[in-house]
């Protein structure tokens, strides 16, 4: 019973890589590895070597930072929320603070889009 027994795929191939061509080869993965399809390097390795292209998109925004700002949004509606249901009552400053709040919101979303968009774009 060998290597090859129930499975799909029964050629194996090794292949060498330089250090510097190793490192850049798993600092291109750690960019799709999140992805589905990507999840498990042989895979990836697979795709890269039939397809022959992996477009990687990186957006400009950090992550964190937008990460930190929902975050501070949705404390500042949850405060509003929590006001209004203890008073029983919203104040036009209060819902003028959510809308302030859900356009700013809007505006970081869009721009991630508009970042998004250019990328593909110029990937192209």
């Amino acid at each position: 019973m060998g290597w090859v027994s129930g499975r799909h795929r029964g050629v194996r191939k090794t292949i060498t890589f330089s250090d510097e061509e190793w490192a850049q080869l798993q600092e291109t993965y750690a960019l799709v590895k999140a992805d589905a399809p990507y999840m498990d390097f042989g895979r990836f390795a697979r795709s890269l070597l039939l397809d022959g292209h992996v477009t990687t998109i990186k957006v400009a925004t950090d992550p964190a930072k937008i990460n930190r700002e929902i975050r501070r949004i949705g404390q500042n509606i949850n405060q509003i929320a929590h006001q209004a249901n203890v008073s029983k009552s919203v104040t036009r400053e209060q819902l003028r603070a959510v809308e302030d709040e859900m356009r700013t919101l809007n505006d970081m979303f869009y721009r991630l889009v508009e970042q998004y968009a250019d990328a593909v774009l110029e990937g192209q």
